[in-house]
């Protein structure tokens, strides 16, 4: 256990005891010891503006924040899959309006379909579809078209192409 000093008003260096006018006792000096490091564990405490948070708390609030994220993240290609998908169907709408006998289309499934996205609301959709002509005779085309979503459920097609076998 250190012993406590301080200086008077000279700045000569005076054991507590001495300058009360008394020896302190072993018990008195411990108690006075653990008040001063109480003391200074405090302000220190005080001044500190981490204390308290400990590395964990750091790992809690990085995966926090990840995850956030990562739902961001998720979220945005959920919205751009479900438009892609839209985007095969609205596609195969356009290409019944240049055939000769839409209600004959059968289109490529949409695996065998092509979608490729442009910009964030312009896609290229490409497949083949079997439809009559104007003789009745099935023939199978292959088709690409351009189109852009306007809206929540608005489109438009920039360009249609058919383009028979």
């Amino acid at each position: 256990m250190p012993d406590f000093k301080s200086t008077d008003i000279s700045g000569r260096f005076v054991d507590c005891g001495e300058r009360r006018g008394m020896a302190l006792s072993p018990e008195e000096r411990q108690r006075i010891y653990e008040e001063e490091r109480a003391r200074i564990e405090a302000s220190q405490n005080i001044r500190s503006p981490h204390y308290g948070v400990k590395r964990k708390d750091y790992i809690i609030a990085l995966v926090i924040v990840f995850g956030l994220i990562g739902l961001l993240v998720v979220a945005r290609f959920s919205d751009n899959t479900r438009d892609s998908d839209t985007a095969g169907y609205m596609a195969e709408e356009f290409v019944k309006d240049k055939l000769k006998a839409p209600s004959t289309a059968e289109f490529c499934s949409r695996s065998q379909q092509t979608v490729d996205i442009l910009s964030e609301n312009k896609y290229r959709v490409s497949g083949w579809v079997d439809s009559q002509n104007s003789f009745g005779a099935k023939l199978r085309s292959d088709w690409s078209v351009v189109l852009e979503k306007l809206g929540k459920d608005q489109w438009h097609a920039d360009s249609v192409d058919l383009i028979p076998h």
